[in-house]
């Protein structure tokens, strides 16, 4: 049997056998939020209907609170989970109707007030005596944690540039970047940046990263990823155009920087790599990138603007 549920989200592989007992299972097929764009997730068994939909609308409303610190408000939360969000299914016998995307509408409200209460409350204990010392430390630990991370999963590969320099020190040039040039101090943000090349430049998966490091770090780096899936730098190229103006603040202040060093990369490169018409054509198409995301760093939109008036002419 096939199900599709409402809003084009098509369910194409075969049903598993229902445990005898049990009416219903809810299962739901990878995201960013699960690490696995393929697999199948089951959330387990229902013996009745209300079950299985209290079930549902759990796994919705724990996505919805996995991503609301990559949103800005609660209509982003629900618009961003479409793309980012857990999206469960319901089989069974008879055939319940539940709509994930209209119930993440109508709980985005709700689960962005939690996230607000959250971060109020973190506030207030930011002020307290020590709070700053302690939290400083502990960014401090978490991004040698990322750099002895990315150095483990980079630890065979090289650059493509001349040199062929060891890979890892792309994603530590690409947080000296943000820290040195940018003035950037947020601590996601730095550890994102020197884990950004992991989920596509090795095996590694969201899941791992989000155990390691947390969802927020996990769900950035996710963000600026490509989708190796995709079978052309080009059309990979085409869907970052597509969707840099909905990512998170985070991660277009990454983008930003990333695209600045990868720049800079290119004019390093020597003309027989590289020719005329290929460097001019990868400036034109990252400028199209970083004119979806401006208005969050105008420190990194300058120096990426200067960087872009070296674009090689005929």
């Amino acid at each position: 049997m096939s199900h599709v549920p409402p809003d084009g989200f098509a369910m194409t592989d075969a049903e598993p056998r229902l445990d005898e007992e049990a009416a219903y299972r809810v299962v739901s097929y990878g995201s960013f939020q699960t690490g696995d764009n393929d697999g199948l997730h089951d959330h387990g068994p229902c013996d009745d209907a209300d079950s299985a939909i209290r079930m549902a609308r759990f796994v919705v409303d724990s996505s919805l609170r996995q991503d609301a610190g990559a949103a800005s408000s609660a209509e982003e939360l629900a618009r961003r989970y479409p793309d980012f969000g857990v999206i469960p299914v319901i089989w069974g016998e008879p055939k319940v109707t539940f709509n994930p995307h209209a119930h993440a509408r109508e709980s985005a409200p709700h689960i962005w007030a939690e996230h607000q209460a959250r971060e109020a409350r973190r506030e207030a204990r930011s002020r307290e005596p020590h709070w700053d010392q302690a939290r400083a430390h502990q960014e401090k630990v978490a991004m040698v944690r990322a750099l002895a991370f990315a150095a483990e999963k980079h630890r065979a590969q090289r650059t493509s540039a001349v040199d062929a320099a060891p890979y890892i020190n792309r994603p530590i040039e690409l947080a000296r970047v943000l820290t040195e040039e940018g003035g950037v101090s947020d601590g996601a943000i730095l550890c994102a940046a020197l884990l950004h090349d992991t989920l596509q430049g090795s095996a590694t998966t969201v899941a791992e990263l989000q155990a390691e490091f947390g969802p927020i770090i996990a769900g950035i780096v996710a963000e600026v990823s490509d989708d190796m899936s995709l079978p052309s730098v080009l059309l990979r190229r085409q869907v970052q155009l597509e969707r840099a103006a909905g990512i998170s603040r985070r991660a277009k202040v990454l983008k930003l920087a990333d695209t600045i060093e990868n720049l800079r990369a290119v004019l390093a490169e020597p003309s027989e790599r590289w020719p005329l018409k290929k460097r001019q054509a990868y400036f034109d198409w990252s400028k199209a990138l970083i004119d979806q995301l401006r208005g969050v760093h105008a420190r990194l939109e300058a120096i990426f603007d200067e960087t872009f008036l070296q674009r090689p002419e005929a």
